[in-house]
């Protein structure tokens, strides 16, 4: 048995989590764990000694625990209860949040998105970067030709087939004077970064005769970028109401830090690249706790069986020996 479920487990692992799932709650897993927690109740009665035995009956009640509880909190108990109890309480629910919304869904409870944010990494070097950038037809950037970000520096730019010179730059203010040269004509202008950490773009259509040339070029411009930041967490601020909008329960979301509310812990699972909207995950959390006390008993019985009495032999075998 032990042998069975470490290969299904193999097997799930490389599966991916959706066909895992499926392959755990497919019928015949189903009779697996529904036989394998009649085993370990039976376990109690047909194994002398079994009370006897503290550590034992421990990690025997864990184990049952683990799988009544996991089988209670799978999507077909929900199915049969919403059937027979009339108790319409999804599994889990996936659901798009925008900033300030507070949409119905099928929860028992409303939620309201107040802001989402990334936290970043500090940055290798606080420079900003100068950029040549070209764009295609959908208006994507297509290619991207380092320049220079630092002051008295000329570089060549081949998509304008000219030079793009740093005459003055500002860290502080994140601002650069530049002088860009194509064709024998030179244009001077400055470029400053805004108070977010946004890149800003110039676009380089003055090189050109008309706004069609600068197009058939691939629309030439010159970026300043901020320096490069791994993302190291994003957040949400979300609040849960009742239907009247009375406040719930609020937290700041993060990754593997959920919100417990009405019987569902709701997860951050993706932020929109533009910060207005969150996806959330709502699990219910029926049979989670009776999981959570049955490896406290499983791991506790191990140890007490493993450890426990031996530890117990050698004490008594010590004082047994002492004069």
């Amino acid at each position: 048995m032990l042998l069975l479920l470490a290969g299904l487990c193999l097997v799930g692992t490389f599966l991916g989590a959706p066909r895992a799932k499926a392959m755990f709650n497919a019928p015949p897993a189903a009779v697996l764990w529904g036989s394998l927690a009649i085993l370990l109740a039976a376990g109690f009665f047909v194994r002398k000694g079994m009370f006897r035995s503290l550590g034992l009956s421990a990690a025997h009640l864990g184990a049952l625990l683990i799988l009544v509880g996991a089988m209670w909190g799978s999507q077909t108990a929900h199915t049969w209860r919403a059937k027979l109890l009339s108790r319409d309480k999804p599994p889990s629910i996936e659901m798009l949040l925008p900033v300030c919304d507070a949409g119905s869904t099928p929860l028992p409870f409303r939620l309201r998105l107040r802001r989402a944010w990334w936290e970043f990494y500090p940055p290798a070097s606080p420079e900003w970067s100068l950029l040549g950038v070209t764009y295609d037809d959908a208006e994507q950037v297509c290619a991207v030709e380092e320049l220079s970000g630092r002051e008295g520096q000329e570089r060549s730019f081949r998509a304008i087939n000219g030079t793009v010179a740093v005459l003055e730059y500002d860290p502080v203010h994140r601002a650069m004077l530049l002088a860009v040269s194509r064709d024998g004509r030179t244009f001077t202008n400055r470029l400053q970064a805004g108070p977010e950490t946004y890149a800003v773009a110039l676009p380089l259509t003055e090189l050109f005769a008309t706004p069609e040339a600068w197009r058939a070029a691939s629309q030439p411009a010159i970026l300043l970028a901020p320096p490069a930041q791994a993302v190291r967490d994003y957040k949400a601020d979300v609040a849960a109401e009742d239907a009247e909008g009375n406040l719930l329960a609020w937290t700041i979301l993060e990754i593997n830090r959920p919100l417990h509310v009405g019987g569902y812990h709701v997860y951050l699972t993706e932020l929109d690249p533009t910060g207005l909207a969150v996806v959330l995950r709502a699990v219910s959390d029926d049979g989670l706790y009776c999981v959570y006390a049955g490896f406290v008993l499983l791991f506790g019985g191990i140890l007490l069986r493993l450890w426990g009495r031996p530890i117990l032999r050698v004490i008594r075998a010590e004082k047994g020996a002492r004069p």
